[in-house]
């Protein structure tokens, strides 16, 4: 999480405990009111990953969240349970959700046509979010950004989530580690992954310090620019430019050769 992160949060509750549906969601809704105040939040709060929505209840029953995963759930909400941990509930709600995630990641692997659903994805996240004008700057949805990277991790864990409990992890370094670890990628793939994305999140880091923007866009500003340059250690702004389109066609090519090696 860097400045500018937001939570993406879903709140579940189970029908045995004491209260209804609408009693939780106007809690929730209560607490993210007393937590906004007069300073506003640390980071942002976003309810939109919830069951069915973001016109739903805040709120979900547990059998009933079960239930959608199960039947209506569309694969990049699955694959967002990849990152989805329990941060608040008693034990029996949170071993719930945790049985609740762990079965519905395993099953992706065999859903037909599962690789082909993250390229369509990851297409659609590269034309309709970012623009004409700052997409070659762009380097988080942007061709060959933090998202291709993503994406090609996300892939191989969920290829490999039923038979080795090691890649569940929600942190990209670490699944990267667990690959590492467990050989299910190439060497040189893997160490191609870990040097770029640890480069691009120093650059993120660096960008938005040095932006009126969250963005993870690169300023136009020659002065801002130098910068970023002289953080990540660059000589100039065209050494560190040079480096970030060699870094973004590498990502491509790594997100391409990984996704058809998931679909064998």
């Amino acid at each position: 999480m860097l400045i500018g992160s937001d939570l993406d949060l879903t709140a579940i509750y189970e029908e045995r405990q004491s209260g209804t549906g609408p009693e939780y969601e106007k809690s929730i809704a209560e607490l993210v009111r007393i937590f906004k105040g007069e300073g506003g939040l640390v980071y942002d709060w976003d309810f939109r990953l919830r069951p069915e929505g973001k016109n739903a209840p805040l709120a979900a029953e547990l059998s009933y969240y079960g239930q959608y995963l199960k039947s209506r759930a569309e694969l990049w909400e699955k694959q967002s349970l990849l990152k989805a941990r329990p941060i608040f509930s008693d034990q029996r709600v949170a071993s719930g959700f945790e049985s609740l995630r762990r079965v519905t990641l395993s099953g992706v692997a065999r859903e037909k046509g599962w690789v082909a659903e993250i390229r369509r994805m990851r297409k659609k996240i590269e034309n309709e979010r970012t623009k004409e004008k700052s997409r070659l700057r762009d380097l988080k949805v942007g061709r060959g950004g933090l998202v291709d990277l993503e994406f090609a991790v996300q892939a191989v864990q969920l290829k490999n989530f039923a038979m080795h409990q090691s890649v569940d992890s929600g942190n990209s370094f670490d699944a990267l580690r667990a690959l590492h670890a467990l050989r299910l990628v190439r060497m040189s793939h893997v160490k191609a992954l870990q040097r770029n994305y640890e480069f691009l999140r120093r650059l993120e880091f660096f960008t938005r310090l040095n932006s009126d923007s969250i963005e993870f866009i690169l300023p136009s500003d020659p002065i801002r620019m130098g910068a970023l340059a002289a953080a990540m250690n660059t000589r100039s702004p065209g050494e560190l430019m040079a480096k970030i389109r060699k870094i973004r066609s590498e990502n491509r090519l790594l997100f391409r050769i990984l996704l058809s090696a998931m679909e064998t």
